[in-house]
């Protein structure tokens, strides 16, 4: 397939800092971010953007600074640290 056929996705951008992360390939397999979180968060009863789900991207930078004021938090690690 040429380059012409894909459709671009503008790189989403990190929620903190603002920052370009990698491109986002058109899918839900959101795993694989160069020195980024990428992922989607479904908002339930009571927000006001109840039923949608929505794309979501951290830098690590500012996900390890979050992390250590405690704004964010580890509930699972495959690492198990």
């Amino acid at each position: 397939m040429s380059r012409d056929n894909l459709k671009y996705e503008p790189p989403i951008l990190c929620i903190s800092c603002g920052k370009p992360l990698s491109e986002i390939p058109d899918s839900e397999n959101f795993e694989m971010v160069d020195s980024a979180v990428v992922g989607t968060l479904e908002a339930g009863y009571g927000s006001i953007h109840d039923g949608s789900t929505l794309q979501i991207g951290i830098c690590d930078d500012c996900l390890g600074r979050h992390l250590t004021a405690r704004r964010v938090k580890v509930v699972k690690s495959v690492f198990g640290n």
